[in-house]
């Protein structure tokens, strides 16, 4: 009885008597120990799973967007990668008139949006914080037709810097056919379509994109003119 009350153990290593309080700092001790090695193991194991989620989710994102875009296209009928883009006129927010062919010097990202699309504003949000200032911001244009004084405090609230046109009851877009947003188009300097994706970018999208634009305009300017993002 009074053996188990007490509970006498015995050290393996000394051969020692040892009592209740002695394994408990042991088991103490070795719980620190343990955790000490485990935590930042099991930290970078989850850093590793969590990027590999997000290439696994990214991937599975790219699939299903163009199997959407593919549908959408194939719905709307009007352009395929390939084609040459209407060399359009449309009013920016400001009230100056622009035509496409104006406003293109090279490769550039055009962008339908509206303002009360969720969607949207998480592209605009990544365009944001992609690009780096106004050299990058000439390779993107913005598409609407929401209130031109709502777009003004859209620029100003997202810090955009690029031309954002007025499609006025959506005239442009009508003919296309453009019913999904956001709606992205890709063209060349001679406005022939590259790429088109009826859906969000990722962030990886943006960053590949400003930087082959970046590599031509260092390319045709002989110097870089571009400083470190904000």
């Amino acid at each position: 009885m009074a053996h188990s009350l007490l509970w006498v153990g015995r050290t393996e290593s000394t051969g020692g008597v040892y009592g209740p309080n002695q394994e408990y700092k042991s088991r103490v001790y070795g719980g620190v120990l343990l955790a000490c090695v485990a935590y930042p193991l099991g930290t970078q194991f989850g850093s590793w799973m969590d990027a590999l989620r997000q290439m696994w989710n990214a991937d599975e994102y790219r699939k299903q967007a163009s199997e959407q875009t593919a549908a959408i296209l194939r719905k709307m009928g009007t352009i395929q990668v390939g084609d040459t883009l209407t060399d359009f006129s449309l009013e920016d927010i400001d009230g100056q008139w622009h035509r496409l062919s104006e406003l293109v010097i090279d490769k550039t990202l055009i962008t339908f949006v509206k303002p009360d699309c969720d969607a949207c504003l998480i592209e605009l949000e990544r365009l944001r914080e992609s690009a780096r200032g106004p050299d990058d911001y000439e390779h993107v244009l913005l598409i609407t037709s929401a209130n031109p004084l709502h777009l003004q405090k859209l620029r100003a609230d997202y810090g955009l810097g690029c031309a954002i046109l007025y499609d006025e009851e959506r005239a442009f877009g009508n003919t296309l056919k453009v019913r999904s947003f956001p709606f992205n188009i890709i063209i060349d300097g001679s406005r022939v379509i590259e790429e088109i994706h009826a859906n969000t970018l990722l962030p990886e999208d943006y960053e590949r994109f400003f930087e082959e634009v970046r590599s031509r305009d260092v390319e045709t300017a002989g110097v870089s003119t571009y400083g470190a993002k904000e």
